[in-house]
C-alpha cells in the first residue's frame, strides 16, 4: 500500500452480512473510489460476506478482522477494541457508515458521519433491543463530534438538523445510486426471460410489485387488505401481488393474515433471497410497483422500479417525492381505501394499455456521483 494515499478506518460491520441497503452503499462508493487515492481500512469483528469479494479485493482495500472474546459482541468490540485500534492507527479519517461513532474514539480523528433515517426514534420497535439501544446512546454524541455528516436524502438532513440542531455547513446530502447492471439488463430480453423462468416460483400473468424487507414500517399490513379489496372487486381475472423481500422484525399477527389473505386470493406470492438478476427480471415484468411505507429515509426500490420506467403508487413521504417528483402518485399512508381503489385504477389503465411507462433520467442517480460527494468530503477533512 501506498503511504501517499489517504487512509480512511471504515466501520465495515454491515460487510459481514448478506447485501442490505447499508452495505451496498458502503461497497458501491469504494468501488467506485478505487483510483490510488484513498487507502481504506475496512474493520469489522467477523469475516466478510462473499456478496463483497469483489471490493475486499480490491487493491486499496485492506480487511481488518478482530478475533478473541470482545469479537463475540460487535457491540461491545465496536466501543472498546475498535477505538484502541485506531488509536494506535492513527487514520487521516474515520467514516462511520451506520450513523454512529464509537464511544471512545479519539477526537484527534476526523469524522465522517453517514446518516441513514431515524427509525430508532420514529419505529423503534422495527430495531432489535441491542442495536436501538447503542443507537440511542451514541448518536446524539456522534452528531456532536462528526466533522461531516452525509444525509442520504434532504429529508434526513432536515430531520438531523431539527433533532440535534447541526449548523448546515457539516451537512451535505448524498444520494443513494442505481445499480448499473440493473440499467444494463433493461434490453437484454433473452436473458431477462432466462431469469424469470428461474425464479422460485412461477407467476401467471400479470403482477404488481413491491420490494421491501417485510416489516410493520413498510405497511405490507394495508398493501395486503387493499389488494384484498381490490381483488374482492375484480370482474375479471385479477393481477397477482408480488412481494419480493426478506422477512424481517417479526409480527405473527402480519404474518397470520398474510396467510388468509394468500389461501383467499391464491394470487398473494412472497418471494426471498433473490439474486440481482432475479429481481432484475421481477423489475422488468412488472406491471407497476408500490411502497407503502410509514417511513422511510430515502427508498432505494422506489429508485430501482423507476428506472426501469415503471409507474409507482407511494405513500406520501417527503424522501418519496425528493426521488419521483411528478413522476409518482401519492397515497395517504393508512388510507386502505384509496390503495384499494388506486390498484383497481392502475390494473385497469395497464389492462386497457393506456399505463404508459415512466420517463425517468436514470443518469442522474449514479453511485459515481455519490462516490465523488464523499471523495470531496474526505479530501477536505485530509487537508
Amino acid at each position: 500500500m501506498s503511504s501517499d494515499r489517504i487512509t480512511i478506518a471504515v466501520d465495515a460491520r454491515p460487510l459481514t452480512h448478506p447485501v442490505s441497503g447499508v452495505s451496498r452503499m458502503i461497497s458501491r462508493i469504494i468501488e467506485h473510489l478505487d483510483d490510488g487515492e484513498f487507502e481504506f481500512h475496512l474493520f469489522a469483528p467477523n469475516n466478510w460476506n462473499r456478496d463483497f469479494e469483489s471490493v475486499i479485493k480490491q487493491s486499496n482495500v485492506i480487511w481488518n478482522q478482530s478475533h478473541g472474546l470482545l469479537s463475540k459482541k460487535a457491540g461491545l468490540w465496536y466501543n472498546s477494541s475498535l477505538p484502541m485500534i485506531l488509536h494506535r492507527m492513527k487514520p487521516a479519517i474515520y467514516w462511520g457508515t451506520q450513523q454512529t461513532v464509537p464511544a471512545f474514539l479519539s477526537s484527534r480523528i476526523p469524522v465522517v458521519l453517514t446518516f441513514h433515517d431515524f427509525v430508532s426514534y420514529r419505529f423503534p420497535g422495527t430495531i432489535r433491543l441491542a442495536a436501538r439501544i447503542q443507537q440511542r446512546m451514541l448518536q446524539r454524541r456522534s452528531v456532536r463530534v462528526a466533522d461531516c455528516i452525509i444525509a442520504n436524502s434532504r429529508q434526513t438532513m432536515r430531520e438531523i438538523q431539527s433533532f440535534f440542531g447541526v449548523d448546515s455547513t457539516r451537512l451535505k446530502v448524498g444520494y443513494p445510486g442505481v445499480e448499473s447492471r440493473l440499467r444494463d439488463r433493461k434490453n437484454d430480453r433473452k436473458a431477462e426471460k432466462k431469469t424469470a423462468n428461474a425464479l422460485p416460483i412461477s407467476i401467471q400473468g400479470p403482477y404488481i410489485l413491491s420490494v421491501s424487507t417485510i416489516e410493520p414500517r413498510k405497511n405490507f399490513g394495508l398493501l395486503l387488505e387493499a389488494y384484498l379489496k381490490y381483488h374482492r372487486s375484480e370482474a375479471e381475472k385479477p393481477y397477482s401481488l408480488v412481494l419480493a423481500g426478506r422477512r424481517g422484525w417479526e409480527s405473527k399477527e402480519f404474518f397470520s393474515r398474510l396467510d388468509q389473505i394468500q389461501q383467499e386470493t391464491g394470487s398473494v406470492f412472497v418471494l426471498e433471497g433473490l439474486r440481482d438478476d432475479q429481481l432484475t427480471a421481477l423489475y422488468e415484468d412488472a406491471s407497476f410497483f408500490c411502497l407503502p411505507s410509514l417511513y422511510e429515509g430515502f427508498g432505494i426500490t422506489l429508485l430501482e422500479a423507476l428506472s426501469f420506467g415503471k409507474t409507482a403508487l407511494v405513500s406520501d413521504l417527503d424522501c418519496f417525492h425528493e426521488i419521483a417528483g411528478e413522476k409518482a402518485r401519492y397515497l395517504p399512508a393508512g388510507d386502505v381505501d384509496a390503495w384499494a381503489l388506486a390498484l383497481k385504477q392502475q390494473v385497469e389503465r395497464h389492462r386497457s394499455g393506456s399505463l404508459k411507462d415512466v420517463d425517468f433520467d436514470v443518469a442522474a442517480w449514479s453511485w459515481k456521483e455519490t462516490a465523488e460527494i464523499y471523495r470531496a468530503a474526505f479530501k477536505e477533512l485530509a487537508s
